[in-house]
């Protein structure tokens, strides 16, 4: 089981879109926070899932996340 850490990409700048893998369970509370704010970028994209089963407080907040599309996704908390 493969986790992305508390806060791991929070606040990078030139994050725009990210493909999770299969292998990946878990992203926790902050990971992707802030990510992509800025000026010259225009919101995370998210291409895949992967296998995460579970998404953490706040992990997208302040990321500018375009869309969510958890359908055919293993998500559940």
């Amino acid at each position: 089981m493969i986790t992305i850490r508390q806060s791991a990409f929070s606040y990078v700048g030139e994050l725009e879109s990210v493909a999770l893998p299969a292998t990946l369970a878990t992203i926790e509370d902050y990971a992707f926070a802030g990510c992509c704010g800025a000026p010259w970028n225009n919101g995370l994209v998210v291409t895949s899932w992967g296998g995460v089963t579970s998404i953490g407080q706040y992990a997208f907040q302040y990321s500018g996340l375009r869309s969510l599309d958890l359908s055919g996704s293993n998500v559940t908390s």
